[in-house]
């Protein structure tokens, strides 16, 4: 199934450096870069980070990582079916 993302939320993303790859999740062998653990606030989400390279939008914090990318909480809270985990 296919989305639109608003043009507002990929211009807050203009600092993703593995070029919106999860606009395309087949490219990663049919896994997200960071799987959601915990969506809470606005743009802020505890993540397991299946990519360890540097990603600007990750933050580490004690085990766990938490991630602000707009992009990846606009597919989070706007995409994911709630009961199968998987991307719309």
């Amino acid at each position: 199934m296919s989305f639109i993302v608003p043009e507002n939320v990929l211009l807050a993303s203009l600092k993703c450096t593995d070029n919106y790859s999860c606009l395309e999740p087949h490219r990663n062998g049919d896994k997200p870069i960071c799987t959601v653990d915990y969506a809470f606030g606005e743009n802020l989400m505890f993540i397991e980070a299946l990519n360890p390279e540097h990603c600007p939008y990750r933050i580490s914090f004690g085990q766990t990582h938490i991630c602000s990318c707009p992009l990846h909480y606009f597919i989070h809270t706007n995409c994911v079916n709630r009961h199968r985990q998987e991307p719309c």
